[in-house]
């Protein structure tokens, strides 16, 4: 499957925070995402550390800012696209729009922040990997 980036208004997209937290929801269509997550947070202290804490359908998640500043970073819309060529073959391929840039990355864990080990605080250990397997 052939799939497309889309960063043409890149610089006149607008801003959002990205918060990844630990839930995994099988669901696709619109949500009241404000009904479950609470958009207002509170900050604490643990470990000596100021932290984000706020409420997902009950479950206390503990925040932390992961910075990615190294490069830019975009919350992108994925939709398929089916077309049909001259021998009437069909393909479908990914188109992916950028809808926001991403200034600020929050990663939450239940109830105390994730691990230093977790996939998403090691965000920046990847993006240094992928720079220099591609030579950037």
């Amino acid at each position: 499957m052939v799939g497309r980036l889309d960063l043409t208004n890149g610089n006149e997209l607008p801003f959002a925070t990205a918060s990844v937290i630990p839930v995994s929801i099988r669901y696709s269509g619109n949500a009241a995402v404000n009904d479950y997550f609470e958009a207002s947070s509170n900050k604490e202290s643990q470990g000596g550390k100021t932290v984000d804490v706020r409420n997902f359908r009950g479950l206390k998640l503990v925040g932390q800012q992961v910075k990615v500043e190294s490069h830019d970073v975009y919350l992108v819309n994925k939709n398929e696209v089916v077309s049909q060529n001259e021998d009437d073959n069909i393909t479908t391929s990914n188109l992916y729009h950028a809808i926001a840039k991403v200034d600020n990355v929050v990663v939450y864990g239940h109830d105390s922040t994730p691990s230093s080990n977790d996939k998403w605080t090691l965000v920046n250990e990847w993006i240094e990997i992928s720079d220099i397997i591609h030579g950037i």
